[in-house]
């Protein structure tokens, strides 16, 4: 079972909640509006938003309409995308310890074959 860090669980609580904007026609909302809808620390989720910002999953705009809206369609956006860059780092120690592991398996199986074949 892959359980994520708090801080891409807040990510993707971030985009769901942006997506429904997006749907609802609302446009975008502000980090408070998210963060007061989840009971998520608003500090944190000002660092994360600005991260799915930088990887090109939100925009953010400025002023007294201003917020974060979905860089593009939600149904384009894969809940992967947002785990990797929130967790990149820990995403790619995580596929690194799986293909280890299959490779194990496959060398174990090879080495030693069924018997009765």
């Amino acid at each position: 079972m892959l359980k994520l860090t708090k801080k891409a669980d807040y990510a993707l609580m971030a985009m769901k909640h942006l997506a429904d904007h997006a749907q609802a026609g609302t446009g975008s909302a502000s980090a408070k509006d998210v963060a007061d809808s989840f009971g998520i620390p608003p500090e944190a989720l000002a660092k994360i938003l600005q991260r799915l910002v930088r990887a090109g999953l939100l925009l953010s705009h400025h002023g007294t309409h201003g917020g974060y809206r979905l860089a593009r369609a939600a149904h384009t956006i894969s809940a992967f995308e947002v785990i990797q860059a929130i967790d990149g780092h820990c995403l790619s120690r995580l596929v690194s310890r799986f293909v280890e592991n299959v490779a194990r398996v496959i060398v174990a199986t090879f080495a030693n074959p069924a018997q009765g074949e």
